[in-house]
């Protein structure tokens, strides 16, 4: 089996009562390939984790880039339970 990461970051515009504010957000993807047929196995993402901008928000300020990381490959070993015959 092969894992397939696509690891990058986009800006993410909060509205607080200070003013906007703009954090950096994880933008992870992640495949899992089976070698013998190149069937997916498995796909997550951290926009899958995060949901919508506006909802992003209150999850960003709360938790910090591993533990998104760590959701994501759990959403990951998730969908291959779900997903495997």
């Amino acid at each position: 089996m092969a894992l397939e990461v696509l690891i990058s970051s986009r800006q993410l515009v909060i509205r607080e009562v200070s003013g906007d504010k703009v954090y950096q957000v994880p933008d992870i993807q992640v495949s899992a390939i089976r070698f013998k047929d190149a069937a997916i196995l498995g796909q997550a993402s951290a926009s899958d984790i995060l949901g919508r901008d506006r909802y992003a928000g209150r999850i960003v300020t709360t938790f910090d880039v591993r533990e998104i990381t760590e959701a994501v490959a759990l959403a990951l070993m998730e969908d291959m339970t779900l997903t495997v015959k």
